[in-house]
């Protein structure tokens, strides 16, 4: 059964090109967004990752306020890292500690922090003393 000719001669429908015209647009589109959701879901595990330095560095004070110095990390007996954050402190004294973090989700984005006269492993990323630095 064919349809009715309109009254400029084509038969209703789309044209090729206009088919193919709507798909690219819709394929860049889709890109946008999936580039964006992308970036969003980095800066959630980074973010991730910092809360967890914070909540080390606040162990950390307490450790040192009982007994005079910086502890590892297996001494904490209070810190619990996020799921898939490893984190490894890379010096402790009595004079100050670093540690390093990372998602296992970005293993290229290492996050920082250092206190007192401790080295972070990654010089360059935490500019001062309590500071939490990321590669991104």
């Amino acid at each position: 059964m064919r349809l009715p000719v309109g009254a400029t001669g084509r038969e209703p429908g789309f044209t090729l090109v206009e088919v193919l015209i709507a798909s690219a647009i819709l394929g860049i589109l889709a890109t946008m967004a999936l580039r964006l959701y992308h970036d969003a879901r980095d800066r959630s595990v980074l973010a991730v990752v910092q809360h967890d330095l914070k909540a080390l560095a606040v162990q950390q004070e307490l450790f040192f306020g009982e007994h005079g110095r910086y502890a590892v990390l297996d001494s904490l007996a209070g810190f619990v890292a996020s799921p898939q954050v490893d984190i490894s402190v890379t010096a402790a004294s009595a004079a100050g500690w670093a540690a390093r973090a990372n998602h296992r989700t970005l293993p290229g984005q290492p996050c920082v922090i250092y206190v007192g006269d401790a080295v972070p492993e990654i010089p360059g990323l935490a500019s001062s003393p309590g500071e939490i630095g990321c590669r991104r």
